[in-house]
């Protein structure tokens, strides 16, 4: 059936690829726990999570390199199970590369051409073709170990690119790299996708990656889905205690819903802070839940004390305080006991405020929308 492409709402376009309740378990582990997903033709998305979630369990099974116990993977519509790797058109890039050692980097790109049998001359064009692409035009005639990380990651990108296949497998291919080269791989890998239109499953355990590269995210726990959405959705609304966490979220209080009205909750923390909220799940009175505000959203105030009828606004102490470049990370401790972390841009004049020493005596203060209500799990 037809579904609105992430990639462009204005456009109807087909599921490229179809996960339908898989479920897969190693021995007496469930590594994936009935997992169903759309990926629409064109779409870039990211696998999110920590190690251990599922999530190259997925990439392997959609791959072929395993078989889901229960459950259907359709690519194109047509079901995949029982076709083995090389007849499923997916090209797949390894953590590792996965380059033949012995193969120059001009026939890595080619092997995937010549086990289909392609002519040679037009195997020569191709591979001409798509290490221009991926910037080797001048390394064709070295080996794996004459290059460099980078180097090695584009060759492997080349030559799960040049078979022209239907999905584009990413198996956390920049953990390997340096700061620097990550970001800068990032960048092709989001330009070479966007030019070609091709479908890319992209895992990884970094944020970062996921939200810069995506149009839209799957984050991943436990072998199963906890939240699917745009980088914007998931980071803005987080579904529950663990898409906040994981998604950078580091202030989070158990505690109680101790009213509602309207769109706006009373809070209150297990050492007794009141906090109103505007954001999150809806609760009722009386109802134990999560609460969870982000660094970057809580600001120093004005004055010493909390004015009355102002929500979210709670006189702290300094605690520590990280200088780290163009942010500055400040831990406060409230005189609840409760302790928040706070970002803030680093001021031009100087890495230091007043406020930034420990043991300052300074107010901190959120909106209402920015203090989310989550689930417990």
């Amino acid at each position: 059936m037809p579904i609105v492409s992430p990639v462009d709402s204005d456009v109807t376009a087909t599921v490229d690829l179809e996960l339908r309740a898989i479920y897969k378990q190693f021995e007496r582990v469930v590594v994936v726990d009935g997992v169903s997903l759309s990926v629409a033709k064109g779409e870039f998305i990211s696998l999110l999570g920590p190690s251990g979630c599922g999530k190259t369990t997925i990439l392997r099974m959609v791959a072929g390199y395993e078989q889901p116990n229960r459950g259907e993977i359709l690519i194109g519509g047509r079901s995949v199970s029982g076709i083995p790797p090389y007849r499923r058109n997916v090209g797949m890039v390894f953590q590792s590369y996965a380059l033949f050692p012995h193969l120059t980097v001009a026939e890595n790109i080619a092997f995937g051409l010549k086990e289909r049998r392609i002519p040679a001359s037009k195997i020569r064009d191709k591979v001409r073709e798509f290490m221009d692409l991926v910037h080797l035009n001048r390394l064709g005639e070295r080996y794996p170990n004459q290059l460099s990380g980078g180097q090695q990651q584009r060759v492997a990108l080349a030559r799960a690119l040049v078979i022209k296949p239907d999905i584009l497998l990413l198996d956390e291919p920049l953990s390997n790299l340096d700061a620097k080269l990550r970001e800068e791989m990032r960048i092709e890998i989001k330009q070479l996708q966007a030019s070609l239109g091709i479908t890319t499953v992209f895992v990884t355990h970094d944020q970062n990656e996921a939200l810069t590269l995506s149009h839209r995210v799957v984050l991943m726990s436990n072998g199963g889905v906890q939240q699917v959405g745009t980088p914007t959705e998931v980071y803005q609304h987080p579904a529950t205690r663990f898409a906040f966490e994981f998604l950078g979220g580091t202030n989070v209080f158990p505690g109680r819903v101790m009213k509602r009205s309207d769109d706006v909750t009373t809070f209150q923390t297990g050492s007794g802070l009141t906090i109103t909220a505007s954001n999150g799940k809806t609760t009722n009175a009386d109802d134990f839940a999560c609460l969870g505000i982000r660094p970057e959203n809580i600001h120093f105030g004005e004055g010493r004390g909390a004015q009355v009828n102002t929500p979210n606004r709670f006189p702290a102490i300094v605690e520590e305080s990280f200088y780290r470049g163009w942010t500055r990370e400040v831990i406060v401790q409230l005189a609840s006991g409760d302790r928040l972390r706070l970002v803030r841009i680093t001021p031009r004049e100087g890495d230091t405020r007043p406020e930034d020493e420990p043991g300052a005596e300074v107010v901190i203060e959120w909106s209402p929308e920015d203090s989310y209500l989550l689930l417990d799990h």
